[in-house]
């Protein structure tokens, strides 16, 4: 037989219970910014999480990740011949080409590939011919970028999920979501080059594994400390997008690279670069050195100390705090 509720007793509601907007992005309890009473820690997990919705947003309507894809090269020692520039071959950075994931970070529109395997057939034909173009130059250079990436992830033994564009680092602390892609490293550490060694740093705060192939630890240093800022310096996909857009290297703030990718000396900072991103450049005087080095070696004037620093001052961040 049915019962009523007494009429002096109110039926109980049904509350349906959620996730909060701020709360869907979360991998972790401990980056829910509710009820933190720091309003920096606060303002830093907020920036983090909005980072993390504006990328999924992103991927969720179509648009391209900053970065042009890659292709890991064949895992190879330091010393090896194979990671000789001169024995590189089209082969060997395109033979899996079509076959990575397009939603990682480090991809572009299909055609965008396309573009650069011509590229590199056309440059290689036209070398072997005998006939190099001076017009092939400036993709030459960001081809090189490219290369240097990969074959820095190769030495670290990462595996290729460090493309995919929300893959997490295997240096960093794991993320508590299973559903989260976490690149490994498959390689002895003491293999490694002191230059790609992980910082204390990088074991400690989760990024994605494309900071840990540049080889300078203070760079890489400064970068986790601008996208981890709660004042939001820095958009790492916008970096990801100048550091390794396929464009004119000349006009685009970028890095260069002329020989060994794991030798800081090998990289150069174009001028560009400088003014914009500068101020991730500081503390960082090895790649200074270097980028006169390689200007002095084309014959372009050398910069002057106090052009770099003028121009690494002018890029900073207003209220942007350098770690000594």
């Amino acid at each position: 037989m049915a019962t009523t509720a007494p009429p002096n007793i109110t039926p109980v509601q049904v509350v349906e219970l959620g996730w909060l907007p701020s709360q869907v992005h979360l991998r972790d309890l401990k980056e829910d910014w509710t009820g933190v009473t720091s309003t920096a820690e606060r303002r830093k997990l907020q920036n983090r999480l909005n980072q993390r919705a504006h990328r999924r947003r992103r991927m969720k309507r179509g648009d391209p990740p900053a970065f042009d894809e890659t292709h890991n090269l064949q895992t190879a020692k330091p010393n090896d011949v194979r990671y000789n520039s001169k024995y590189i071959t089209v082969s060997q950075i395109y033979g899996h080409a079509m076959d990575l994931d397009h939603n990682c970070r480090c991809s572009k529109p299909c055609n965008s590939r396309e573009y650069m395997q011509l590229f590199a057939q056309g440059a290689f034909a036209s070398f072997v011919a005998g006939s190099p173009q001076p017009s092939h130059l400036p993709s030459l250079i960001q081809y090189n970028v490219h290369a240097a990436l990969t074959r820095n992830a190769d030495t670290l033994g990462l595996s290729q999920l460090w493309l995919h564009y929300e893959a997490v680092s295997p240096f960093s602390p794991a993320p508590p979501d299973a559903t989260i892609p976490v690149a490994t490293a498959s390689v002895a550490t003491a293999d490694w080059p002191c230059a790609l060694q992980p910082t204390r740093l990088q074991r400690g705060v989760e990024h994605h594994p494309w900071i840990d192939l540049f080889p300078h630890p203070r760079l890489r240093d400064n970068m986790l400390r601008a996208f981890e800022d709660p004042r939001g310096f820095c958009d790492e996909d916008e970096l990801c997008h100048d550091l390794a857009h396929f464009s004119d290297a000349a006009k685009q703030p970028t890095l260069l690279v002329w020989g060994v990718p794991w030798d800081v000396r090998s990289w150069e900072a174009s001028e560009p670069l400088l003014r914009k991103w500068g101020w991730l450049l500081e503390g960082c005087g090895e790649i200074l050195d270097a980028t006169n080095y390689w200007r002095g070696k084309r014959g372009e004037r050398r910069l002057t100390r106090k052009e770099v620093e003028d121009a690494i001052a002018a890029s900073r961040p207003k209220g942007w705090v350098v770690e000594e």
